[in-house]
């Protein structure tokens, strides 16, 4: 067993999560009505503020315009983002973006660059 396994309700991932942490983080809220909100922080200031929609695609949550900043990306990325043509969209770019959810070892994560373990963790579930 690896302790690893996909989510397979959109109940269980109702929630606030963090990617980072301090200085660096991003802080998402996902509603149970389909919207969700993104808290962007750098360098220990709020660098953005967004809403939008999310939907629920078995296993993965599609959110329609979430930013991943260059600071939570791995080097693998900034090199594709670098050899992006002129107006061709940036991975580090506000965009689409759909997210594995998965449970790690009890944990919820929402999966954004699998190969180097940058994942959204679940840090709360809502009051009722």
């Amino acid at each position: 067993m690896s302790g690893c396994w996909q989510i397979g309700s959109k109940n269980n991932i109702i929630g606030y999560y963090e990617l980072g942490d301090g200085a660096q983080k991003i802080s998402l809220k996902i509603d149970p009505d389909g919207t969700y909100s993104e808290i962007v922080t750098l360098r220990g200031a709020v660098a953005d503020r967004h809403s939008g929609k999310w939907r629920w695609a078995t296993s993965f949550v599609d959110f329609d315009s979430l930013w991943i900043p260059k600071e939570f990306a791995p080097d693998y990325i900034l090199r594709a983002d670098a050899a992006a043509a002129s107006g061709e969209p940036k991975y580090t770019e506000r965009g689409h973006w759909s997210l594995g959810a998965e449970s790690m070892v009890g944990n919820v994560v929402l999966v954004v660059f699998p190969d180097e373990g940058v994942n959204f963790k679940l840090i709360r579930r809502p009051k009722n």
